[in-house]
C-alpha cells in the first residue's frame, strides 16, 4: 500500500510534510514548516532534534492530518486553498515521489524513522537588511533595531538580540549529519546562507564524505558569486537557486538595503551559466507592486527559465498590497494577467500568480483598518529612508503620491 491509499480521498485537509519534513528555524526552533503558526508553548527551541521529531506534538498532529482534520498551525495553506489560489500544502503532495517501500508512521513520521526533506536555517546572519525582514531573520535588520530603537513605533520590535549558528552545537550537527543519509532534500535558507560558517560547514562534510545524490535547494539574496561553496553545488545530483529579486534596478536598491542590482543581475546570469535550476522568487508588497510587472518581463527576457514564485507579505499588515487603491490594484491585475496568460494553468497556480490576481482583486483586509495600516505605511517609509539614506521618490512610481497622501 502506498502512502496516498493510506490517505482516504474524503481527508482532503492531509499534508505530507509532517511525515516526511524536519524545519529548523534561525534561533533553532522547530516547527511542522516554515510558513505554520505555532503559539509560544509549541516552539521547540532546544533539545534532541531526533527526540523532536517523534514527540507528542508530531504525533498528534500526523494523526489529526490522517484524521482528516485543519491543523490550526496550518491556517495560511487552508486559507490559501479556500481562496482558489494554490498553497505549499498542494504542492507539497502533489510534487513528494515516494521512496520504494515508503510508509506513513504516526510515531516516526515514516517507516524510516528519519524526515525525508530538510529545512534548515542554521542562524540570521545576512549582509542585507531588507525592508519587510526582521531582527529574527536578519543580522542587518537586527544591527538597525540595535542602533535605532526608535524602529519599534513602526515595526513592532521592541528588542535587539544576538541570533547564534544553532548548528555550531555538536549535538545538533551530529543528528543533522545522521539525517543526511536517508535526505532526499535539503534546503537551506536564511539569513544569508551561503556566508553562514554552519552552511558551509555542512556542505563541506557533504561533499567531502559523498552525500551528494540528493535535492539541494538553497535560497540566497544572490550577493555572493564566488568562493569554493559555489563550486560544491556542481558535486550534487540537483540544485534549485532561489533567488529572490523583488524588483528591478532601483526597486531593488530600495527595498533590499545593502544590495545592488548590478550585482544580483550578474548573480542570476552567473547562475545560469553554472547549468543550475535558477528560480527568482518575489516577495509581494507595497513597494514593489507597480513593479511585479517589470519582474515577469524580466524572466521572461531571460527565457522564462525556473519558476517565478509570488510569495505575499503577510506581516507587517502594513506592507501588504492590499493597502493600494482599489483603481491600482485592478490595473496592476489586468496588466499581469495580460502577461501570465500564455503560461500553463497549473504553473500560474503553482507560480501563485492566479493568487495575487485574485489578491489585487479581492483584498482581505477590511475597509475600516486600511487609513490607519496606510499611515503607519508612510511613517515606515519615512524612517527607513532616513535610516537608509534614500528617498522613496528613486521608485519612481506612485509611491511618493501615496505617501504624501497617507501621511496626512
Amino acid at each position: 500500500m502506498n502512502w496516498k491509499q493510506q490517505v482516504s480521498e474524503e481527508k482532503s485537509n492531509f499534508c505530507i510534510l509532517p511525515f516526511i519534513h524536519a524545519y529548523v528555524g534561525t534561533t533553532g526552533e522547530s516547527h511542522l514548516c516554515c510558513v505554520a503558526e505555532h503559539p509560544p508553548e509549541e516552539w521547540r527551541e532546544s533539545g534532541n532534534l531526533d527526540d523532536i521529531w517523534t514527540d507528542e506534538h508530531y504525533q498528534t498532529v500526523r494523526q489529526q492530518m490522517l484524521d482528516g482534520h485543519r491543523v490550526a498551525a496550518c491556517r495560511r495553506c487552508w486559507d490559501a486553498d479556500d481562496r482558489g489560489g494554490g498553497s505549499d500544502r498542494q504542492t507539497h503532495n502533489a510534487w513528494f515521489d515516494a521512496p520504494d517501500g515508503f510508509e506513513l508512521d504516526i510515531e516516526r513520521g515514516n517507516n524510516s524513522g528519519k524526515p525525508l526533506s530538510l529545512d534548515l536555517r542554521p542562524g540570521n546572519f545576512c549582509n542585507l537588511a531588507c525592508r519587510m525582514c526582521f531582527t529574527r531573520v536578519s543580522s542587518g535588520v537586527n544591527d538597525q533595531h540595535r542602533d535605532h530603537p526608535e524602529m519599534e513605533d513602526v515595526t513592532g520590535e521592541s528588542y535587539w538580540h544576538e541570533v547564534n549558528d544553532w548548528l555550531d552545537d555538536p549535538e545538533r550537527f551530529e543528528t543533522v549529519k545522521s539525517w543526511i543519509p536517508t535526505t532526499r532534500t535539503l534546503k537551506l535558507a536564511g539569513g544569508e546562507p551561503l556566508f553562514m560558517p554552519g552552511v558551509i560547514k555542512l556542505l563541506r562534510w557533504c561533499v567531502e564524505n559523498g552525500h551528494t545524490d540528493m535535492h539541494l535547494d538553497i535560497t540566497t539574496n544572490g550577493t555572493r558569486t564566488k568562493g569554493k561553496v559555489l563550486t560544491w553545488l556542481k558535486e550534487f545530483n540537483s540544485v534549485d537557486i532561489q533567488l529572490s529579486i523583488d524588483g528591478i534596478g532601483a526597486v531593488n536598491d530600495y527595498i533590499r538595503t545593502g544590495s545592488e542590482w548590478k550585482v544580483i543581475d550578474e548573480a542570476y546570469k552567473t547562475y545560469l551559466d553554472m547549468d543550475l535550476r535558477v528560480n527568482l522568487l518575489v516577495a509581494v508588497q507595497l513597494y514593489n507592486a507597480y513593479d511585479i510587472l517589470n519582474v515577469v518581463d524580466y524572466w521572461f527576457a531571460h527565457g522564462a527559465w525556473g519558476n517565478l514564485i509570488f510569495n505575499f507579505v503577510d506581516w507587517p499588515r502594513d506592507m501588504q498590497i492590499d493597502l493600494l487603491p482599489e483603481s491600482d490594484r485592478l490595473f496592476i491585475a489586468n496588466r499581469l494577467e495580460q502577461k501570465i496568460n500564455a503560461l500553463d494553468p497549473k504553473k500560474r497556480t503553482q507560480f501563485r500568480m492566479d493568487a495575487t490576481l485574485d489578491r489585487l482583486r479581492n483584498p482581505g483586509i477590511p475597509e475600516e483598518e486600511l487609513p490607519e495600516l496606510r499611515q503607519r505605511w508612510a511613517r515606515r517609509t519615512d524612517m527607513m529612508d532616513k535610516i537608509n539614506n534614500q528617498n522613496v521618490d528613486m521608485l519612481g512610481t506612485r509611491m511618493p503620491m501615496l505617501r504624501n497622501l497617507w501621511l496626512k
